[in-house]
């Protein structure tokens, strides 16, 4: 805060000063002809807001010109520091900075109007001609000159050049050199395109086919092919949008932000009262997010049909996923961590789910990535690292079948064989053949039984539904003699309400578990969508509420809808 003491210096017949003073106390001292100045100089010389004193970090004050330059001492600057006795030109006023007299400021200024207007001021402008109608210049002429030109250049040249082929070609031979290239529809500036249709800013006939016509459908379609319908039955796409056209909602040229309509009457002109619009729909009216919004309705991928399913929001939260997995969250993320091979570990859900790369979603869950630390599929870890295939119980039996049997055949003498389960010699003078029949018999035999222990119990079904194959004959063999194993297939939604936008990375402020309580979930079945109760803690409606987001329809929803939308599966076979 600087405090000033204002001197305001005048002078009697005699030529002594009279000196009228006064505080002024501001973060800025400005001085000009406005009445809002701290320094009010009452003369016409002088500019509203001439110029300003500041204080600097360091204490100092300093004077500068607001957009001019000020006479301080013997030079023109734009901006020195104030010291005492420097004369300072301010249009007709001197000011003099002098120290301070008491301690109620910081500093004194003398302010003086030492160039006072003259007397004959009157006669002065009686005989100076300062308007065209004193002088031998008329203004009629000029402005009919004015507007021709204008007309001309601005407005009939270009619409000659928008409607006639042969002038465009015309001007580009008859002109000189530097007009040539000259676009005259160029000179109309209608406004900033947006951002998405920059590159067409001198393309004009991109969009406006026809002159001065409004712009047709087509050329939005040819470029934006891929754009869906807002409803995905083309009977009520017609019935109720039959007569709109692009430009309805879309128009350009309104700033580089000003292409798609963000407000909440787009939407709640129709959904506010749906049912008179389409008495068919199965939609619910929908007005508001914060106060007329239905529950949300969920799209689960069935794993049998491989088909997706909508749950009705009545049915969501008594419904169960039957994803074919067995996954306890509680005991996954339990606070005192999970048996791992390196000791006990911590998991959190970053630990399993990784966001995409555009941050909005989250990879799939991999067996060999996720799980195989903690879930080794080794079936002899005291003889071997060797590990069974993930995915196929047949592949998994045909890879214990062989490394038994190379045990049998190969790491173990051709003349030992198993004898009432025990290693022994084959009796004298038995055929090769034999025994190495009974070899492979032995590896058969333990490899099934391996098999059975690993799928049925100790791996395999820790995560997975398994069951035999049941049939009439064979009851639980292949033809070959081998168990024959159900593994119930694997189907994760991956996008439970594909109609909505949404993005994790919009939202990474926010705990995990604000939104998904999983902690005391002991079944994969248990479905962990937050409510609509759970978004409007954050989300405001149409309507800004102190401490939430406001939130319009396009915030969550797009208007157009692609015809490839639905839920994504992902199924653990890898």
């Amino acid at each position: 805060m600087i405090r000033c003491l204002v001197v305001t210096v005048t002078r009697n017949r005699r030529g002594q000063p009279i000196r009228d003073q006064k505080i002024v106390t501001a973060d800025v001292i400005t001085i000009g002809r406005s009445a809002e100045a701290s320094v009010h100089l009452p003369d016409p010389r002088v500019r509203l807001h001439h110029a300003l004193i500041r204080n600097t970090e360091t204490g100092k004050l300093y004077i500068e010109g607001v957009n001019t330059s000020l006479k301080i001492g013997l030079k023109m600057r734009e901006r020195a520091k104030v010291r005492s006795g420097t004369k300072i030109l301010v249009g007709p006023y001197e000011l003099t900075p002098e120290p301070p007299k008491a301690q109620d400021h910081d500093f004194a200024l003398a302010v003086e109007l030492i160039q006072p207007i003259p007397e004959n001021v009157g006669d002065l402008r009686g005989r100076s001609k300062i308007s065209l109608s004193a002088t031998w210049l008329g203004k009629r002429g000029p402005a009919y000159a004015l507007l021709g030109a204008v007309t001309l250049v601005f407005l009939a040249l270009p619409i000659a050049y928008a409607t006639s082929a042969r002038f465009r070609d015309e001007t580009s031979k008859q002109l000189p050199a530097p007009l040539q290239d000259v676009v005259w529809d160029r000179s109309w500036d209608p406004g900033t395109l947006s951002l998405a249709h920059q590159t067409l800013q001198n393309k004009c006939t991109s969009c406006h086919t026809t002159p001065f016509e409004p712009v047709p459908d087509a050329p939005c379609i040819n470029c934006h092919r891929t754009i869906g319908d807002h409803a995905a039955d083309p009977t009520v796409q017609t019935a109720v949008f039959g007569g709109a056209r692009c430009v309805s909602c879309h128009l350009d040229h309104k700033g580089e932000h000003g292409l798609v309509r963000s407000d909440a009457t787009l939407c709640a002109a129709c959904h506010a009262g749906l049912k008179a619009k389409h008495p068919s729909s199965t939609l619910a009216n929908v007005s508001d997010f914060a106060r007329d919004h239905p529950a949300f309705s969920l799209s689960v991928l069935n794993a049998s049909t491989a088909e997706v399913e909508r749950i009705a929001a009545s049915r969501v939260a008594s419904f169960q996923e039957a994803s074919g997995l067995k996954f306890p969250h509680a005991k996954h993320l339990s606070p005192v961590g999970v048996r791992s091979p390196s000791g006990p570990r911590v998991l959190e859900c970053a630990s399993c789910h990784t966001k995409d790369s555009a941050g909005a979603r989250f990879e799939p869950i991999h067996m060999d990535i996720h799980c195989a630390e903690c879930h080794s599929l080794q079936f002899e870890p005291a003889v071997t690292s060797r590990e069974v295939p993930h995915g196929s119980p047949q592949k998994a039996l045909d890879t214990m079948r062989e490394f038994y049997s190379l045990i049998a055949l190969g790491e173990r003498p051709i003349d030992v064989t198993l004898v009432d389960g025990l290693l022994r010699r084959p009796e004298a003078g038995a055929p090769p053949d034999v025994e190495r029949k009974r070899a492979l018999d032995w590896a058969n035999s333990k490899a099934r039984a391996m098999a059975a222990d690993l799928i049925e119990k100790r791996l395999c079904a820790q995560c997975h539904e398994v069951s035999r194959f049941v049939a009439d004959t064979p009851p639980t063999m292949d033809p070959g003699g081998d168990p024959r194993w159900i593994i119930a297939p694997t189907a994760i939604t991956a996008q439970w309400l594909p109609g909505s936008r949404f993005s994790h990375k919009a939202h990474q402020i926010a705990q995990c578990e604000s939104c998904h309580d999983v902690r005391t979930s002991l079944a994969s079945a248990n479905v962990s969508i937050p409510g609509l109760a759970v978004c409007q803690k954050c989300h405001a409606g149409s309507v800004a509420v102190p401490g939430k987001i406001r939130s319009t329809c396009e915030l969550c929803h797009s208007f157009h809808q692609h015809p490839t939308a639905r839920a994504a599966v992902v199924e653990s076979q890898s």
